[in-house]
């Protein structure tokens, strides 16, 4: 069962312009710490693409394992079921201001469809995790081309409104580093809604046809850099 902290940071994941997206990339190897706030994506060697293409897919009970290898508690599948059903939809706003932010607000869907999805969380830091895997790296690819850090740069804060509220907040590029990842991301995101203010720090990476998100409150992302590095090291 989550803690409190790790439902409210789930709540403000899908308040949130990068619920389980991402916002800016770079590639490491798998010796190399990647720096999640990396200042451009690099493409993978051709070689690697390839076999990311045509991998075959983890399921649910291997990505459970490994999640559970790096010291987090399950999700119910009925929980996972719960969650993937609300946040792959996403959120639809009436307007958004400025217009530059349009991308990035609609990029803020989990792309659990398709995937094998296992979710875990870290009662100590707060943190809820998400390994989703693909039988082949084309949507780990569109969610890394996705938004860009030129597109966090052009869009610091922003203003929205959904179903008559009013939604405000801030993105930036965060910078922590995953060890073992081929690329990898981090966001500090803050959201206004309702009298409602939470921030979070978000990093996601990949390896191989396998991407993993980590959201944790607060702007402290060493709890969450640590355990996406573990999950890293454990996959196959």
């Amino acid at each position: 069962m989550a803690t409190n902290s790790t439902r409210a940071a789930f709540a403000l994941a899908l308040l949130t312009v990068g619920s389980f997206a991402l916002a800016a990339c770079s590639s490491g190897t798998p010796d190399d710490g990647a720096p999640a706030g990396g200042n451009g994506s690099t493409s993978a060697p051709a070689e690697q693409e390839q076999e990311q293409e045509t991998s075959e897919a983890l399921s649910v009970e291997e990505l459970g394992a490994v999640l559970e290898g790096a010291g987090l508690t399950l999700m119910s599948q009925d929980q996972v079921d719960e969650v993937t059903a609300s946040a792959g939809s996403g959120i639809t706003y009436d307007s958004i201001e400025p217009a530059e932010c349009e991308t990035l607000l609609a990029s803020g869907t989990l792309a659990a469809e398709g995937a094998s999805v296992a979710m875990g969380t870290d009662q100590a830091s707060g943190t809820i995790v998400g390994g989703f895997s693909y039988a082949d790296s084309s949507t780990i690819d569109t969610v890394f081309s996705t938004v860009t850090p030129e597109a966090v740069a052009a869009c610091p804060e922003y203003t929205a409104t959904t179903d008559g509220q009013t939604v405000t907040g801030t993105i930036a590029v965060a910078d922590v580093t995953v060890s073992g990842a081929d690329s990898a991301i981090a966001l500090h995101e803050s959201a206004d809604m309702a009298g409602l203010n939470l921030a979070t720090t978000r990093i996601t990476a990949s390896k191989g046809n396998v991407l993993v998100t980590a959201t944790a409150v607060g702007e402290d992302g060493t709890a969450a850099a640590e355990l996406v590095s573990q999950i890293m090291a454990d996959l196959p």
